[in-house]
């Protein structure tokens, strides 16, 4: 096992290290597992988040193995919308993840300081959340967790975090919620999610609908005080429309939002359906052409054609003249065509002086 080491920083504050590798330098998040830190990777020289669980969560298993399906579920996606994983291990007991260091504020920060987003912008920020869930699903983890906390924008791409209590669909993973616990934020949890039922990937699209509802309107669907009376709504309640708080809003856009908030999740679109919808949508927005037209700038560019060399011209070649017939072979010179001696040019003489 790694020693728990402390050093020295420049400006004289003692700094934190674990497995003698991640020099931890501040602290940039908090959640119920623990504590996020920026870090230094000594050994790669690049900053990094470390996740460590907190100390009251290492005497808990099955807090620890939601940790370690978390480390499972993140480390086995590979997507431009989803935070990578860099690193897994525990040191002096305390087990920890280093991930992506992300720059960007969180929607729920975005939301608190500046209010609705643009169309434009939430429209392109849920195509990517319906992305990168789209990722996640086709490996069979459900991240059961979506809502303005767990996405952020780093660098003008959506990224989305937390896998904590993400459900992994392989058959030798144990549950580790009772049927009937409800699992989830409640603002933006699905009707299935809210009855304690088991969830599919369905639930995460219910969720994404939630969140961008939020993120055009400044709120989701379904808000009061009392949490259990949110769920109680998402589980009964017809979701209001968007178009009622922001009139705005394209009517394709609020059309998609509603089959999105159906209660029945055998009824709502699949995250490619809604990625795609979504990207005709913000093209629509920005006045381009469809993104799956092949004229479109956001179509993908066809395959390079490889030059062929090209022949160097020549001159044409005369055709031959044809043979003429050998009257000893029984042909009747009758039949034997004469062939014409080509005829000559005359040449002009010019007289001279």
């Amino acid at each position: 096992m790694a020693s728990h080491a402390r050093s020295q920083c420049q400006n004289g504050w003692v700094s934190e290290e674990l497995a003698d590798r991640y020099e931890l330098v501040a602290v940039v998040g908090r959640g119920s597992m623990g504590e996020v830190w920026k870090a230094r990777d000594r050994v790669l020289q690049r900053d990094v988040a470390v996740k460590v669980v907190s100390g009251a969560k290492q005497q808990d298993p099955v807090a620890l193995k939601r940790f370690q399906r978390e480390a499972i579920a993140m480390a086995n996606l590979f997507h431009p919308n989803v935070v990578s994983v860099y690193d897994v291990g525990s040191d002096s007991g305390r087990s920890f993840m280093v991930m992506e260091l992300l720059t960007g504020p969180s929607v729920a920060r975005s939301l608190a300081d500046n209010g609705p987003m643009r169309l434009d912008k939430a429209v392109r920020m849920g195509a990517d959340v319906a992305r990168g869930l789209s990722a996640a699903h086709a490996i069979g983890v459900t991240h059961r967790d979506i809502k303005p906390g767990n996405v952020l924008e780093h660098h003008k791409v959506t990224k989305i975090v937390d896998f904590g209590i993400a459900r992994l669909e392989a058959s030798n993973q144990a549950t580790l919620t009772s049927p009937a616990m409800a699992i989830g934020t409640a603002a933006y949890m699905s009707p299935e999610q809210a009855r304690g039922k088991a969830v599919q990937p369905p639930s995460d699209v219910y969720s994404l609908a939630s969140l961008m509802f939020a993120m055009l309107t400044g709120k989701p669907p379904f808000v009061n005080a009392d949490p259990i009376e949110v769920a109680r709504a998402h589980a009964m309640d017809q979701p209001p429309l968007v178009t009622s708080a922001r009139p705005e809003v394209p009517q394709e856009l609020a059309d998609l939002l509603a089959r999105m908030l159906v209660k029945r999740p055998e009824e709502r679109p699949t995250g490619p359906q809604v990625a795609m919808e979504l990207s005709r949508i913000e093209s629509s927005l920005l006045g381009l052409e469809d993104p799956m037209s092949p004229y479109s700038p956001l179509a993908p560019a066809p395959e390079e054609q490889i030059p062929t060399r090209r022949r160097a011209r020549t001159a044409p070649t005369p055709p031959e003249p044809p043979a003429r017939p050998d009257p000893a072979q029984g042909v009747p010179r009758s039949q034997v065509t004469p062939v014409q001696p080509p005829e000559k040019k005359r040449r002009l003489w010019h007289r001279t002086r």
